[in-house]
């Protein structure tokens, strides 16, 4: 059975385009992989972005085992040397996958597409992007869409 994962970054984006995007890929399930769900962007904030989302019909989960460690973001010199970091961290940890593997599972026995988010909007520029290789090795039939 094919799993869809979808990614989007909130980067440059207001809460309507941001869930407009969403509604249109048929996102039922936003799982925000922040490792704080906090942002200067105040609708991108648990709550508030929790509560807009449920107006639209899509559910909201936090979780913050699958954040990128803030000292990794503090440390690292370049985004390569931070998804390093974020990248052994998994190995060591495997922080949130088998979490995000059961959403993905039950979700697809629901018919319903799953959908991660952080700030970048670039997903190649964010620990989604290794979220997604270690997932693909965990869901053979993983099938990943950016938004």
């Amino acid at each position: 059975m094919p799993y869809k994962l979808f990614t989007i970054g909130y980067e440059k984006r207001d809460i309507h385009e941001f869930i407009e995007l969403l509604l249109a890929a048929d996102v039922d399930v936003l799982v925000d992989v922040r490792e704080t769900a906090w942002s200067y962007k105040r609708d991108f904030c648990k709550t508030r972005l929790s509560r807009q989302l449920s107006k639209a019909g899509i559910t909201y989960f936090h979780l913050p085992e699958a954040g990128n460690p803030k000292e990794f973001r503090v440390q690292a010199r370049s985004i390569e040397a931070c998804l390093d970091k974020y990248r052994d961290y998994l190995v060591e940890t495997k922080a949130g996958l088998d979490q995000l593997k059961n959403i993905l599972k039950e979700a697809g026995d629901n018919r319903q597409n799953v959908c991660i988010t952080c700030f970048e909007r670039d997903v190649y520029n964010c620990h989604r992007s290794v979220i997604i290789e270690f997932m693909r090795r965990r869901l053979a039939a993983l099938q990943v869409t950016h938004l």
